[in-house]
This record gives C-alpha cells, structure tokens and sequence, in this order.
C-alpha cells in the first residue's frame, strides 16, 4: 500500500512539474516584423511604414525599430530590456526632441508580454505600454499601446505586424 501511495504521489508530482513547466514557456517575438497600416489604428498618425527587427534570448528582448514617415523621414530606435521584470535604461533619439533617457520594464501576461518605458519630454513624465501578443501560426505580432502624460491617457495605438522571416 505504501509503494501504491508513493507511486501515485510521485506520479502526481511528476505531471504537475510538466504542467509548470508548459505553463512557463512564452513566445518567442524574435524575427522581422514589418508594419502592416491597412490592419492598424491609432488615436494619432501612424508612421507611413515601419520594421521592428527582434531578437530574443532568455529574458532578454533586443530591438530595432526603423519608422518611416514623410513628416520625420527614418526614425531608428534601438532598444534593450529583459522579460524578468527589472527596469533596464536606454537612450534614444527623436526627431525634434533630441535623445531621451528611457527605463523600461517587462514582464509576462499569460502569452502576452507587456513592456512598460517611462521617460520625460520637456519636463511632462510620459509612460508607454505596449502589450505584445503573437497569433497562433506566429506569423502576426500585434502591439496595443497606450500612452499617458502626467497621468492623463494621451493617446492608443493597435499596431499590427506581419512576420517577414
């Protein structure tokens, strides 16, 4: 009866360890992105055209983000973070506003990873979500943003990628 016990509780230990472990996998966002502006919205303009290049090893997110509109020509961003929650710095340039130190942290929602910068544009802290989410087939990276300004929402985005590699 003893060995029947430690059977079934190993048993049990067992599939709970595999239900753990295939409730901690996340996507993977790593690839070339590219914007697709018909399946996009946004409370303000969106760019004319824009490449998100992702790489993603362990925890750690690198990106780069060319964003091209008539109105500012190629914006090019190159960003860092990791998937385990601590703020990571970076610095990036803007048109018109000049470089900008950024913390970012991010963290898993479920499949979704959710990625939190704050900054501050003459003197108004900003903060930017982005909520990523990839489709089943992996094939569509979606990023709903939302931004807000001294607390008060400014401004949402659903930007729709379609996965060139």
């Amino acid at each position: 009866m003893k060995t029947m016990i430690r059977s079934m509780t190993a048993a049990a230990l067992l599939l709970a360890a595999s239900s753990a472990s295939a409730q901690m996998t996340h996507p993977s966002f790593a690839g070339t992105w590219v914007l697709d502006v018909g399946k996009s919205q946004s409370t303000q303009a969106l760019p004319d055209s824009a490449t998100w290049t992702i790489s993603q090893t362990g925890d750690t997110v690198v990106m780069d983000r060319v964003n091209f509109s008539a109105a500012t020509g190629n914006v090019t961003i190159h960003g860092r973070f990791a998937t385990d929650g601590k703020e990571w710095k970076n610095t990036i340039t803007q048109p018109a506003i000049g470089e900008i130190q950024t913390a970012t942290t991010a963290a898993w929602d479920g499949a979704a990873l959710v990625a939190t910068t704050g900054f501050t544009v003459q003197d108004t802290p900003v903060i930017q979500t982005d909520r990523w989410t990839l489709s089943a087939d992996g094939k569509t990276l979606t990023s709903d943003r939302k931004f807000t300004a001294d607390g008060q929402d400014v401004a949402t985005s659903t930007l729709v990628f379609s996965k060139k590699n």
